[in-house]
């Protein structure tokens, strides 16, 4: 027995032995692939300051996972998640991976500077010497364990730890409104965004100008000020005019003194000279002077303002508003338009856009009052459909001024929202007839929200909306044509699953509607995760302004290039740009990470061809507009956000969207300004925007789209 024991104590031991050796192989190779900067190693850290910031701001899981997680990331910045930064590392973390404040252009005066550093004095609740404390922004440093809430500003990039239910906006980066769920498979952080719901514990890994934010930034510290096309042609004719006046003023006075000294040889007088001699040599040097004078036309400065002045004018009367007058004659020379999508193109204003129920594919465009599925469907399935929009979502419907109702959610719930309202449905009757047990919201994960409701009878009723993958496994029966129940058999399945597919080739988002009615056993303590009856597949869009086909038709007729910039996914982008006329036969869509990966002779190869790029970042927008204008593109860019900032200091016009977010944008005017690019649109969104572009043989316009599709 003794004997067993200790044969079986040794092949534990010579296990462990194992498994370290393994451990200690794979982590070996790691470190054997991967090696620091000596200033680093000596510093005590394993990861160098570019490394660790790139790998939240490619977004790159096999990097984070060959450091094995975040938890190697710490062990690499020397910091223990549980105890945070010691208060005694801070100058050297500063030394090797840099403070955390931007640079930026300096304030015009010294009140305007004390106001920003108000602005900037936010604190931040971390993890330091092993017990929590709240610090300023600008004190923190990579490997600081960072704690957020719902409504803080992320202020440096970082790695998810660990949170709850977390939401971030990340439209000040990517322009795009939807929430990011961000978990342990999606763990990145990125500063500049902010935590729109849930909390977060992150550990920074990069700061300042290091970060994302901080990249956006120095972009505009680029570049100098650029003159217009206008002003270039200008210049040189002015050059061209003072360079004859400079000329003939030299013969001229040549000239003279010529005359001058043969008359005085012919009269004897070359060896006499008197004040009137003196008086005429400075007459024909003024004669000289006036020629260059006179020969530069000081009243072209004074026409060209005029004329821009009173296009200017014009323009107003069209609902948009010219920062600056060189921006009238830039537009005149433009030769690429690249344009965002939300909000631009589109509406910004998610709606339902197709339902399949009860076995029939019905489309809601251009219905205003979804009559044509209130007649397709029986009375109790369109109740039991109203049910199942208003009482499962977290949005609410709240009553204004005149009677007129505004939905408050996200744009995925207000599109629902929306929908029921459309069908007629009373949100408040809806609310009140029964009353909320468990409520499940929609997370990442789960992919799908949940409720259950109990109503005055004491029975109750289960609602479940989400992802169509995970809705059908969760039902086993369906709603059928006659608006019975029935099972749902393989034959039905696949039919959903066509529908699904279908909704999804038109760049729908897809959302599947379930129901479950408990019998009278249930006890109310858990909502159920089966036996539900599948009730529709509702597919929503973010439908295109009107109007825009027509524009983008005839500014490719007037020979100017538009191209779509988007965060959005390349699905959506591409069908959005189909329906435009941007994509056309032999154009090239590509997403942002691929196109930044390319070589500077790749993308020169590329650009010419590109149409659409989707899941861009700002900086993959300003990298675009920079290549454009050195293949001699006057380029427009329309923008709407941060995200759009860097593009629009880069154009050579810049055209700030009267949307959603432009004053957001506006923030950034004083820099943008400077190079005389911006140009605002007024409160409401421009209507039709005239630009001319002259030809060999007539004036081209073309319209810029608006609400109303002029």
């Amino acid at each position: 027995m003794i004997a067993a024991y200790f044969g079986l104590q040794e092949k534990i031991r010579v296990a462990l032995y194992v498994q370290k050796a393994a451990l200690q192989f794979i982590d070996g190779g790691i470190r054997q692939r991967y090696t620091p900067s000596i200033k680093v190693r000596e510093a005590g850290f394993g990861i160098d300051m570019n490394d660790v910031a790139a790998i939240v701001q490619k977004r790159d899981n096999k990097t984070l996972s060959a450091f094995k997680g975040v938890e190697g990331i710490a062990r690499n910045l020397s910091v223990l998640l549980e105890k945070g930064v010691e208060t005694s590392e801070l100058p050297k973390r500063e030394e090797i991976y840099g403070n955390n404040h931007f640079i930026g252009k300096l304030p015009k005066c010294f009140w305007f500077k004390d106001l920003d550093r108000e602005k900037k004095n936010i604190l931040v609740k971390v993890t330091r010497d092993g017990y929590s404390q709240t610090v300023p922004k600008t004190d923190l440093v990579v490997g600081d364990v960072a704690h957020l809430f719902t409504g803080d500003y992320i202020p440096a990039d970082g790695i998810y730890i660990y949170g709850s239910m977390l939401l971030i906006d990340e439209s000040s980066l990517t322009g795009e409104s939807d929430p990011v769920h961000v978990n342990r498979h999606n763990p990145f952080l990125l500063s500049g965004t902010t935590v729109q719901d849930g909390k977060v514990v992150m550990l920074v890994t990069a700061v300042g100008m290091s970060t994302e934010w901080g990249r956006l930034m120095d972009t505009l510290n680029e570049g100098g000020d650029d003159e217009t096309p206008l002003q270039v042609k200008l210049n040189g004719v002015t050059t061209i005019i003072a360079k004859f006046g400079l000329v003939f003023a030299f013969l001229s006075f040549v000239v003279l003194m010529t005359r001058f000294l043969v008359e005085k040889t012919l009269h004897n007088e070359f060896r006499k000279w008197f004040a009137s001699d003196a008086l005429d040599i400075l007459n024909y040097i003024a004669i000289a002077v006036t020629l260059v004078v006179i020969a530069v036309p000081e009243g072209l400065p004074l026409a060209v303002t005029l004329s821009l002045a009173y296009a200017m004018k014009k323009i107003m009367n069209d609902k948009a508003l010219v920062m600056h007058l060189s921006a009238c004659e830039a537009m005149g020379s433009a030769s690429c338009i690249c344009t965002d999508k939300t909000g631009t193109l589109t509406t910004s204003h998610m709606v339902v856009d197709k339902v399949w129920i009860c076995e029939k594919s019905i489309s809601l465009s251009g219905n205003s009052n979804g009559g044509n599925l209130k007649s397709a469907v029986s009375k109790s399935v369109l109740t039991v459909l109203l049910q199942s929009i208003f009482k499962n979502t977290n949005a609410e419907v709240v009553k204004g001024k005149g009677g007129k109702h505004s939905v408050l959610g996200t744009p995925t719930e207000s599109a629902l929202l929306d929908f029921g309202l459309l069908l007629g449905g009373d949100f408040f009757a809806q609310r009140q007839e029964s009353r909320t047990v468990m409520f499940e919201p929609f997370i990442s994960d789960r992919k799908k929200t949940s409720i259950l409701v109990s109503f005055p009878d004491g029975l109750y009723q289960a609602f479940c909306n989400g992802a169509p993958e995970v809705i059908v496994k969760m039902c086993d029966k369906i709603i059928d044509g006659s608006g019975s129940s029935v099972p749902l058999s393989e034959a039905e399945l696949v039919n959903v699953m066509g529908v699904v597919n279908a909704f999804a080739c038109e760049a729908l988002r897809i959302l599947c509607f379930a129901f479950r009615d408990m019998n009278e056993s249930f006890d109310g303590r858990q909502i159920p995760v089966e036996g539900y009856t599948l009730l529709a597949v509702i597919g929503i869009k973010n439908p295109v302004r009107p109007g825009v086909k027509n524009a983008v038709q005839t500014c490719i007729a007037a020979g100017i290039t538009v191209r779509m910039i988007t965060g959005d996914n390349i699905h959506t982008a591409i069908a959005i740009a189909k329906e435009c006329g941007i994509l056309t036969d032999g154009g090239l869509a590509i997403e942002g990470p691929d196109f930044r990966s390319k070589t500077p002779q790749e993308m020169n190869d590329l650009i010419p061809r590109i149409q659409v790029m989707a899941r861009s970042s700002p900086l993959d927008k300003h990298t675009l507009v920079t290549h454009l204008r050195k293949f001699g593109e006057v380029v427009a860019v329309t923008g709407d956000g941060t995200n759009d900032v860097p593009a629009l200091h880069e154009a050579d016009i810049g055209l700030a969207m009267g949307i959603a977010g432009t004053e957001v944008c506006l923030t950034f005017v004083g820099l943008v300004s400077k190079r005389d690019r911006l140009k605002q649109f007024g409160e409401r969104p421009i209507e039709r925007l005239k630009i001319h572009r002259k030809s060999s043989s007539k004036k081209k316009t073309y319209n810029m789209p608006g609400d109303d599709g002029a």
